[in-house]
């Protein structure tokens, strides 16, 4: 009774109250308590968000190194207030496995691996934001991927950022070791893009 009247007097919103909310938990993220809607992704931002999924999961399958999880899986990055980022695809190593496992909810931590896909409608300070959320939640390896110019911005704890042309080539660094992937395959045989 006196979570439901905090965050009527706060108007806050806990990790756990946005997983128990039957209408909140797909479109939306929590941030520093407030949830905070979206529109649904278009057809590049699926196609591009499940062929980074596949290649970085197959890689982490192979070398057995953790999971990699799909679109909307929300990961609690910061606590009170609370904050839930819904990732478009992420890795979460053996090490954070064995501590927290596998849970029904939102993971309790932030993943190794973030990984955004960026949508025409995406806004440069919300994706900034994001950017700021997972490094300040000790995300080791960040990767922002722009279908429409077909470049990936790299981002890490040491600060150090990089953008990718189609022609580099994607690496895993320390939380991927050995994953390197050409980004021209990435962004290869895409259908036409039709505006609407």
């Amino acid at each position: 009774m006196s979570a439901v009247l905090e965050r009527t007097q706060t108007g806050l919103v806990t990790a756990d109250e946005l997983f128990t909310m039957p209408d909140t938990k797909h479109g939306c993220e929590l941030v520093r308590g407030k949830i905070i809607k979206y529109m649904p992704a278009g057809n590049l931002h699926g196609i591009i968000a499940l062929k980074i999924g596949r290649i970085v999961g197959n890689f982490v399958e192979e070398n057995n190194l953790g999971v990699v999880v799909a679109a909307e899986t929300g990961f609690i990055i910061s606590r009170n207030p609370d904050t839930v980022r819904a990732l478009d695809a992420a890795f979460i190593g053996n090490e954070k496995l064995a501590e927290y496992g596998i849970m029904e909810g939102f993971s309790p931590d932030a993943p190794d691996l973030a990984i955004e896909v960026v949508s025409p409608n995406d806004k440069k300070r919300d994706i900034e934001d994001k950017v700021q959320d997972y490094l300040a939640a000790k995300v080791k390896l960040i990767w922002t991927i722009y279908p429409q110019k077909q470049i990936v911005v790299v981002h890490r704890q040491s600060k150090v950022v990089s953008i990718l042309f189609e022609t580099d080539e994607l690496e895993g660094e320390e939380v991927l070791p050995n994953f390197k992937f050409p980004l021209e395959k990435l962004f290869r045989n895409l259908p036409n893009i039709k505006q609407n």
